[in-house]
């Protein structure tokens, strides 16, 4: 600078302003009340006495475990509720919080000992439950409740309710006007049932539901913990070495922020996997529905499962006319073109037949004069009497060798069902009862000693049966 010039009073331009990062802090600094040094000091010593592993933590463990097992086993919802209200692990995992933003060693020591044992208490009392009511003779647990499978199959959904569970048990431990809204935030922010969740699958040697429990516990551990470091560092819980014009971030939010983001991955994953799965089995479900409807047949269970690639659908379902060889074939195209996958089916069909001992069966044959013979069987079975179809025979005039097709009644056959195959001790077609009226085609076979007819029953189908359970039809 030259002697006769004056310093420049014009201000530097050049310095940078504050980052989008400070601004965000300041701002939510200006908005979130501020919490004295003296209130910030009494809930450090709350959370310090309540994150202690005592004797009453670990009885409320206890009885939070019988409780929210119990409920699983029995698939309820209000019992389950209620061990969440018991639990008392919420406790330790804003203790960690809070320890891991401030350092206080004393308090991050209580609350890591406290959920790690609570948890595997809470494991242990699940499996042993659970492996006792697998021998009473009353246990409902034959398969996963409903309940059970919830907790096994965790999404994003589930991360952004504990991060908002976290946030609001942090805001009202903080804030004692507001510590009514603690039980309410328990119950969204469970932990004791995936804990629980993961001795039943122990106990049932299913490593998969286990699996399943044991990353939800995780996603609301991680989430909790990130919950309460952000929430504790907004209200003014932050380090001594931290600059006090919020220009830094604590590592422990930083650090927790990335777990929670890593989680993320799977949770994405597991979802897309379920949502998929989802709508394989609604789409299997339509599929086999319409086809049973046209068979008129009821589905009574349907089970898949994936095998090295493939899917395997076993279909079971009760039928009054039979389900035969084809209609699995054609059952099992219809599905491999819906799903777009290897696939392979099994039907297991069960006869079906409707009796009332009040309303005896009562059969009629009318027969149609002319070249053309009509026989009508009317079978009454229940209060509304409903015609069977028509089968109809027209002889040839003309004398061959070849012989007439008779008529023919079905006999006793000491169950009253008789089945009409497709050939020979072959896939059943349908079902008979004693009386009906059949047509005796030209072919039969000698087969283990016994002789087979091929016949055509009153709704026109073609199949064989014993001649044994058939007597000569007469009209009247």
């Amino acid at each position: 600078m030259q002697p006769n010039e004056t310093p420049s009073t014009e201000p530097n331009t050049t310095q940078p302003g504050p980052s989008l990062r400070v601004r965000i802090l300041h701002i939510l600094h200006r908005v979130i009340p501020k919490l004295t040094l003296k209130h910030r000091a009494q809930v450090q010593v709350v959370l310090r006495e309540a994150s202690n592993p005592d004797f009453d933590y670990f009885l409320l463990v206890v009885l939070s475990s019988i409780i929210a097992t119990f409920g699983l086993i029995t698939d309820s919802a209000p019992v389950i509720i209620g061990a969440m209200l018991v639990a008392p692990l919420m406790s330790p995992l804003l203790g960690l919080s809070l320890a891991s933003l401030n350092g206080d060693e004393v308090l991050l020591s209580r609350a890591i000992t406290a959920i790690l044992r609570g948890a595997i208490l809470t494991v242990v009392m699940g499996f042993v439950l659970t492996w006792i009511g697998r021998y009473l003779p009353f246990t409902p647990l034959i398969e996963p409740s409903s309940q059970v499978i919830a907790q096994t199959h965790p999404s994003p959904f589930d991360l952004g309710v504990s991060i908002a569970g976290g946030v609001a048990a942090a805001f009202a431990l903080a804030m004692p006007e507001i510590s009514a809204a603690l039980p309410g935030v328990a119950i969204a922010t469970a932990f004791e049932p995936p804990l629980c969740t993961i001795g039943i699958g122990l106990a049932l040697g299913d490593l998969g539901m286990a699996g399943g429990a044991l990353l939800l516990f995780l996603t609301n551990t991680a989430a909790i913990v990130f919950a309460g470091v952000f929430t504790f560092f907004i209200l003014g819980f932050r380090p001594k070495q931290l600059d006090i014009r919020w220009r830094s971030l604590p590592r422990s939010l930083v650090v927790s922020a990335v777990l929670v983001l890593v989680l993320v991955i799977p949770l994405i994953f597991l979802s897309a996997t379920f949502v998929r799965q989802g709508k394989e089995e609604i789409e299997i479900r339509r599929t086999v529905q319409l086809t049973l409807d046209e068979h008129h047949a009821s589905l009574v269970s349907l089970e898949t499962t994936e095998s090295e690639g493939i899917l395997e659908i076993e279909i079971t379902l009760r039928s009054e006319t039979g389900f035969v060889y084809e209609d699995v074939v054609a059952l099992q195209q219809e599905l491999a073109t819906s799903l777009q996958r290897t696939l392979a089916v099994r039907v297991n069909v069960i006869p079906s037949l409707q009796l009332d001992p009040l309303i005896p069966p009562t059969r009629t044959a009318t027969p149609t004069p002319g070249p053309t013979m009509t026989i009508t069987a009317t079978s009454t079975q229940t209060a509304t009497t409903k015609p069977l179809p028509s089968l109809t025979s027209t002889p040839t005039a003309t004398a061959t060798s070849t012989s007439t097709p008779s008529s023919l009644a079905v006999a006793n056959t000491g169950s009253d069902v008789l089945i009409l195959r497709a050939f020979p001790e072959g896939p059943q077609i349908g079902f008979l009862q004693s009386g009906d009226i059949l047509l005796q085609l030209y072919e039969q076979e000698l087969l283990n000693g016994m002789v087979w007819i091929q016949v055509q029953d009153q709704a026109g189908r073609t199949g064989w049966v014993p001649q044994y359970y058939t007597v000569l039809y007469s009209s009247p």
